[in-house]
């Protein structure tokens, strides 16, 4: 075992405006949605923000009154980075930029340990995160790396990504392989029993379009609900399951099944492919 996890809940502190100037290097889908975030929640102001992206900076910075520029100049005045392009693409990106020791590097890259962000980034200080794709509607999940990071880097990464959704402090880099398992990839799990619902909702009688708001809406309130108790699951589940009611017989259904065993092997088979891409 490699500890305890140090877990925070983040969501609900109250905003902040981050001191200097941001710079976003990369503004894609991932980027882009942190980005609308921060902005609607006022923790930046848009003439504190830079972006460099040469397939969507401009039509951004147009968008939304930010100032583009290319990786140079943004590196150049930037107090914080939010280095948002893929991972297979960072070493090239940050090849010859001149990075401050004064400056902090928020990383979102996928795959890339913090020894090697921290290489690539020198002499800049790096925190690596990972948030989910419901950042875009502040309803993300964010791992944020503890370990070999100064403190005040990651409370700034944390009041950061707080801002879009909940955030997770973790102790050891390892845990950012099984934390994507299931934070990460965990969307599209949820995605797949919300269409199923929605099909045998469909299957017995309800409009299609009934059928999907219901499910969606019934996953957003259990995930909810799980978040405001703070308990166990378990525990959740059997509020809901009276004896000898539906519920029971469709739980009871769902093991015959292995239900639960095929999530696991998702979250363990996940878990897996992201150790196999960490590049150190």
């Amino acid at each position: 075992m490699l500890g305890t996890v140090k877990a925070t809940m983040e969501t609900g502190v109250a905003v902040k405006p981050i001191e200097g100037v941001l710079g976003l290097i990369g503004c894609g889908a991932m980027g882009g949605a942190l980005l609308r975030g921060w902005l609607d929640s006022g923790i930046v102001a848009p003439s504190a923000v830079r972006v460099a992206d040469p397939s969507t900076g401009a039509a951004v910075a147009e968008r939304l009154g930010l100032v583009a520029t290319d990786a140079a100049g943004l590196v150049a005045e930037a107090d914080v980075v939010l280095l948002a392009v893929k991972p297979h693409l960072v070493d090239g990106v940050t090849r010859g930029l001149r990075f401050r020791p004064e400056q902090v590097v928020v990383s979102i890259a996928a795959g890339l340990s913090s020894a090697h962000l921290s290489a690539a980034c020198a002499p800049a200080r790096v925190v690596r995160t990972m948030p989910n794709v419901a950042s875009a509607v502040g309803a993300g999940v964010t791992l944020v790396l503890e370990a070999g990071a100064d403190p005040a880097d990651v409370d700034l990464a944390c009041r950061l990504m707080s801002a879009v959704g909940h955030v997770e402090r973790l102790a050891s880099e390892a845990w950012f392989h099984p934390g994507t398992g299931v934070s990460g990839c965990g969307p599209a799990y949820m995605f797949l029993a919300m269409e199923a619902l929605a099909d045998a909702g469909v299957s017995e009688g309800l409009p299609r379009a009934l059928a999907e708001r219901i499910a969606a809406a019934t996953v957003m309130g259990a995930g909810a609900l799980a978040v405001a108790e703070g308990g166990s699951a378990a525990v959740l589940k059997d509020r809901v399951t009276s004896p000898g009611g539906a519920t029971i017989q469709g739980v009871r259904t769902l093991e015959s099944h292995g239900f639960r065993s095929a999530l696991f092997e998702a979250v363990v088979a996940a878990t897996a492919r992201a150790r196999s891409l960490e590049q150190p």
